[in-house]
C-alpha cells in the first residue's frame, strides 16, 4: 500500500514537473503563461500582445504591446511599445529591455522612450517635440488650478538613472506661451532635475528648474527678461523657493527685478535707472506705464515682506489690485484701460475722515495727446455724504485741435458732492 501511495505521489510529481517545464521551458507554454499573466495581473490596464517568442527559463520578447487605461496616466493615454526583451526574470539581476516605446497623450505629440532597467539600476531616455501643459495639469492638479494653465512644453529631453527606488530624472526643455493666471512666459529654455523617493510610505518628487533665460509677460502689458534663474520646490505640495531675476524696460526707465523666497515669505528687490522709489517701481511694473508725477502720490521706502507678497499675488498670480494697492500705502487703486483713454488713479488715507487723491489719463488713440494730471482731497463729512476737490491740468494738445476745444497747458478746478442713498 505504501509503495502503491508512493509511486502514485511520484507520478504526480513527474507529471507536475513536465507540465510546469511544458509552460516555461517552451516557447508556445511561455506565451500561454505571459498572456494570461498579463490578462489577469495587470488589471485595470487592458494590454494587448501582438507576438510573444522565447522562453521564460531563458530570454523572451513581447513584440507589439499596446496598454491602455494604465494607472497614474491620464485618461485616453496609451502607452505601444514595439519590443520589450525580458533576461532571466526569475533574477533580481535581470534586465528588462525596451525598443521603440511611444506615450500617446491627449492633445500632445508622442512622447518617445527607450533604454533597459538592469537589476534595479534604469537607464532610459525620453523624448518629446510638443507637450500639452493644459490637459497634463487638468489631469494631475485636480483643483481650479488647472483651469488658469496653459501652454506647451517643446523640444523636451530627458533622462532616467539612480535606482529603482530612488530615481533620479534630469533633462531640459523650451517652454512656449506657458501661462498660468496673469503670467506668461513667451519663451524660455530650462534644464531640470527631479528626483523621486518614498517618504513615510508615499512618494515624493522634490527638485528644481533652472532657466537659462527668455522673456515673460505679465497681465499683458508688462515684459521682462529673464536672466539665470532657479526655482525649487519640495515635491510635497509646499510652495516653491524663487530665485528670479529679470529686467524691464518701461518707456526710458531700466528696472531690475530680483525676487527670492516662497510665495509666503518673498524677499524682493528692485533697482532702475533712473533711480526711483520701490513703490514708484511696483506700479510701473504692474501696469506697464510710467505715470510721470507718480512719485508725489507715494511714499520712500524699501518693499516689505507684505507688500512684496501682495505684489507677487497680484503681478503673478492673479491677486487683487485692491490688497496691492493697500499693501504700498494707497486707499485705492484704480486701473483705467478702455478703447479711449488710460489712465490711473490712487488714493491715499491721510486721516480718518480726509483722503488724499491723484490721477493721470492720456487719451491712447493719439501719442500726441493731452497729459491730464488731477490732485485733490476727499473730505467724509458724514457716514453718507463726501466731498471732493480736486484741481485738474492738461499739458499738450490733442493732434487737429479745433479752436473750440481745450487749450493747451489748460486747467481746472472742481467741487463734487457725493451722498449714497
Amino acid at each position: 500500500m505504501i509503495k502503491k501511495t508512493f509511486l502514485a505521489l511520484f507520478l504526480l510529481s513527474a507529471v507536475a514537473a513536465s507540465s510546469f517545464a511544458a509552460l516555461v521551458a517552451t516557447s508556445g507554454g511561455s506565451a500561454r503563461v505571459i498572456r494570461w499573466f498579463v490578462g489577469h495581473r495587470l488589471t485595470p490596464a487592458r494590454v494587448e500582445i501582438e507576438r510573444v517568442t522565447g522562453r521564460l527559463l531563458g530570454t523572451f520578447q513581447l513584440r507589439g504591446v499596446t496598454a491602455r487605461g494604465v494607472a497614474g496616466l491620464p485618461a485616453g493615454a496609451e502607452v505601444r511599445i514595439q519590443e520589450l526583451g525580458v533576461e532571466r526574470v526569475w533574477s533580481p539581476a535581470g534586465t528588462k529591455k525596451v525598443v521603440n516605446g511611444r506615450l500617446l497623450l491627449p492633445y500632445s505629440d508622442p512622447v518617445f522612450f527607450f533604454g533597459e532597467l538592469r537589476g534595479h539600476s534604469p537607464d532610459f531616455s525620453v523624448f518629446a517635440s510638443r507637450l500639452d501643459v493644459r490637459s497634463l495639469a487638468e489631469a494631475y492638479l485636480k483643483s481650479a488650478k488647472a483651469k488658469k494653465v496653459s501652454g506647451t512644453l517643446r523640444s523636451l529631453e530627458a533622462a532616467v538613472a539612480g535606482r529603482t527606488g530612488a530615481p533620479v530624472i534630469t533633462g531640459r526643455f523650451h517652454a512656449v506661451g506657458l501661462r498660468y493666471g496673469p503670467a506668461e512666459i513667451l519663451h524660455a529654455a530650462a534644464t531640470f532635475r527631479i528626483a523621486p523617493r518614498k517618504k513615510r510610505g508615499r512618494w515624493i518628487a522634490p527638485g528644481e528648474i533652472r532657466i537659462r533665460g527668455g522673456r515673460m509677460r505679465i497681465r499683458g502689458v508688462t515684459v521682462l527678461r529673464l536672466e539665470p534663474s532657479r526655482i525649487r520646490f519640495d515635491g510635497e505640495g509646499g510652495p516653491p523657493e524663487f530665485d528670479l531675476e529679470a529686467n524691464a524696460l518701461i518707456e526710458d526707465t531700466r528696472i531690475h527685478l530680483r525676487l527670492k523666497g516662497t510665495s509666503d515669505k518673498p524677499d524682493l528687490e528692485l533697482r532702475s535707472d533712473p533711480p526711483m522709489n520701490d513703490q514708484r517701481l511696483l506700479i510701473m511694473l504692474a501696469t506697464g506705464k510710467k505715470w510721470e508725477g507718480t512719485e508725489k502720490a507715494l511714499k520712500e521706502g524699501r518693499v516689505s515682506l507684505g507688500v512684496a507678497r501682495e505684489f507677487l499675488d497680484y503681478f503673478f498670480f492673479g491677486g487683487s489690485a485692491g490688497k496691492f494697492a493697500d499693501s504700498i500705502g494707497l486707499k485705492e487703486l484704480t486701473l483705467r484701460y478702455d478703447e479711449d483713454v488710460e489712465g490711473l488713479e490712487v488714493k491715499k488715507g491721510i486721516t480718518r475722515s480726509v483722503d488724499a487723491l491723484y490721477s493721470v489719463e492720456r487719451p491712447r488713440a493719439e501719442k500726441t495727446g493731452a497729459l491730464r494730471q488731477s490732485v485733490g482731497a476727499e473730505v467724509r463729512v458724514n457716514r453718507v455724504s463726501t466731498v471732493a476737490l480736486q484741481a485738474s491740468k492738461s499739458q499738450g494738445a490733442y493732434s487737429g485741435l479745433s479752436a473750440s476745444d481745450e487749450p493747451d497747458d489748460a486747467e481746472a478746478v472742481t467741487v463734487e458732492y457725493k451722498r449714497k442713498f
